[in-house]
């Protein structure tokens, strides 16, 4: 039986912030604050977060891929 996937709206949760803060902080680091990565990044670990390639193809519509 497959367990249920940390997604981004549980990171968010778990450190206390917005989605937002979450997506800000995975894509361009130097916009956030030191504090909110590492709290970032302890929810991350804590949660096992893993990003989804799949979910963000869907909703960037581009795959990245050639072919």
């Amino acid at each position: 039986m497959k367990s249920k996937s940390v997604g981004i709206r549980d990171v968010a949760a778990h450190a206390g912030v917005s989605t937002a803060s979450i997506s800000r902080a995975l894509n361009s680091p130097s916009a956030v604050s030191p504090a909110l990565r590492m709290k970032v990044d302890a929810a991350i670990a804590a949660l096992g977060y893993i990003p989804d390639a799949a979910a963000r193809a869907l909703s960037s519509r581009r795959t990245r891929t050639i072919g």
